[in-house]
């Protein structure tokens, strides 16, 4: 039942960011997180090895972004067990951490050996196959820590929302969005089937007005999409599929090629169809 429900509410992340940096401000106004957080900056400020390379960094299993040289970012997370990586699924660089309430941790990305590519085609002049270069994370004393971030400028988080809030809540807050207000009777803004039946028997297409705010309802569930990412699990392609299939059908809702009941309707199957093949997964 619980893998039913992540494909219908994905899970919320453990993780928020702080949105009191601007870019290139320094790290010292944030130095110390909240009580009930740790401040974690990751950054990177190498000098010739791998500067002009550039990583990604995932924590938890989530993407966070792009970190190239002389750049960072800061997050602050629930205390506990957390995790760092440079790729989505895991590997032997990763940096296990234990996140500590009040604290500031601080991770420096660098570059190691080289590892070569399977099935590249051999450089000119070698013997062996094109190389890649690996990623890990090294945690940093709080005086290294500060003294590297005085010459980065910190990144906007990606896929996480700055204001912490989670995907459900920010999918529910468009119930209540004013600039919706007139499809709200339409459409099932959040998802939610209280009255999908009623919802159902509306022979209405939408006009030139309501086209232009389901193409902003359509923008803004990509926004809440984004900003908190389904867990990378099993059920990961299942939700992958759904949300972009509900995103063509609101396009094409937007362009008037159907009746709000028959988007509901088309919606609905959209869901069952995904729920069976969850339900699939959890009988195998």
């Amino acid at each position: 039942m619980k893998s039913l429900l992540r494909i219908v509410m994905f899970c919320m992340l453990s993780v928020s960011t702080s949105a009191s940096m601007a870019n290139g401000q320094g790290a010292a106004s944030v130095a110390t997180p909240p009580a009930s957080m740790a401040g974690v900056f990751i950054y990177r400020n190498t000098g010739l090895m791998g500067k002009t390379l550039v990583a990604p960094v995932w924590v938890d299993g989530q993407l966070v972004g792009d970190l190239p040289n002389g750049s960072y970012f800061y997050l602050e997370l629930k205390p506990g067990s957390h995790v760092l990586s440079f790729r989505p699924t895991g590997g032997e660089n990763d940096l296990r951490f234990e996140a500590v309430a009040g604290r500031s941790h601080y991770f420096s990305q660098v570059f190691v050996r080289k590892v070569p590519v399977v099935g590249a085609l051999p450089l000119v002049g070698s013997v062996v196959g094109a190389f890649a270069s690996n990623a890990k994370f090294v945690e940093a004393s709080d005086e290294d820590g500060v003294a590297n971030l005085a010459d980065c400028k910190q990144l906007v988080v990606k896929n996480l929302a700055v204001t912490g809030t989670s995907q459900p809540d920010c999918m529910l807050a468009l119930e209540n969005d004013p600039a919706l207000k007139p499809i709200s009777e339409k459409v099932a803004l959040s998802g939610k089937e209280e009255n999908l039946f009623s919802l159902m028997t509306i022979e209405e297409r939408p006009g030139k007005s309501e086209r232009k705010m389901i193409v902003q309802w359509g923008a803004k569930r990509e926004a809440c999409f984004n900003a908190n990412p389904p867990v990378r699990d099993a059920y990961y392609q299942i939700s992958m599929d759904a949300f972009s299939r509900g995103q063509q059908l609101i396009l094409e809702l937007s362009k008037g090629q159907m009746s709000y009941g028959q988007f509901a309707e088309r919606r609905r199957a959209i869901k069952q169809e995904s729920l069976d093949r969850a339900q699939a997964l959890d009988g195998k």
